[in-house]
């Protein structure tokens, strides 16, 4: 398999691996929360907490994206998928299961502020 066919292969893998982390933290951090919802697309995961919304969508193809949480206070940043198999948040390079940890916390306090 040649080079140029691997390098979108492994971003998209490197997405759905994000994705599910994502979905499943919130789940976890959520247990208690039945207005908790959780959805997406192919390229995006909605999680939702009341008011509060964490937007994540990604380019699978290119291995980059941005996020935002919408809701009281708004935050908002970008990402690229690494080669490595971590993930470059906001120009910070961390494992993706940090990077999931980081932002469904960062939802979860924004969604019990709103």
């Amino acid at each position: 398999m040649s080079a140029a066919v691997a390098e979108p292969m492994l971003e998209a893998e490197l997405w759905i691996s994000f994705a599910s982390l994502l979905r499943s933290y919130f789940a976890a951090a959520t247990l208690d929360r039945p207005e908790a919802r959780i959805d997406g697309t192919h390229d995006s995961v909605v999680l939702r907490l009341g008011a509060t919304w964490l937007i994540i969508v990604c380019n699978p193809e290119a291995g980059t994206g941005a996020w935002r949480i919408e809701g009281g206070a708004t935050h908002s940043g970008e990402f690229t998928l690494l080669q490595d198999g971590r993930i470059a948040l906001d120009g910070n390079a961390v494992e993706l299961d940090h990077a999931a940890i980081d932002l469904v916390t960062l939802a979860v306090r924004a969604g019990k502020e709103a």
